[in-house]
């Protein structure tokens, strides 16, 4: 608005000083005045576009992000889980492994019993 305003004064400053008139001057002055509105309404339309497509990308993104870190969180879950299951089976190795221990100890307690080997003899030397 700046331009048609400016024009409008200066011809108005001529027009008192000098007497001068131009006889179009009223609708040239609203053809600019119409031609600058229409131009910054496209120009602010323009930037509201770019804002809008800039936007879309930005949440476009932080869906991806958001996606990507659901992604990281299931799979840190699943390890978890696969690390627990790991241990529990461990666990029950562990258990087994001791309950054969001891059965085994038991069987060779029972067969100790029965099988000692040779009993000790006592070296005693028939008296003379």
């Amino acid at each position: 608005m700046t331009l048609p305003i400016i024009l409008n004064l200066v011809y108005i400053i001529v027009n008192i000083l000098t007497g001068y008139t131009i006889q179009y001057f009223s609708i040239m002055y609203m053809a600019i005045t119409c031609i600058y509105i229409i131009t910054s309404i496209l120009m602010i339309k323009s930037d509201v576009i770019k804002k809008q497509i800039e936007l879309s990308k930005i949440i476009e993104e932080q869906e991806k992000i958001k996606q990507e870190m659901a992604r990281k969180e299931q799979e840190q879950k699943e390890e978890e889980e696969r690390e627990r299951i790991r241990k529990e089976d461990e666990k029950k190795r562990k258990e087994e492994k001791k309950k054969e221990q001891k059965k085994e100890q038991k069987k060779s307690g029972e067969t100790g019993k029965q099988d000692n080997g040779p009993e000790p003899q006592a070296n005693i030397k028939p008296s003379e």
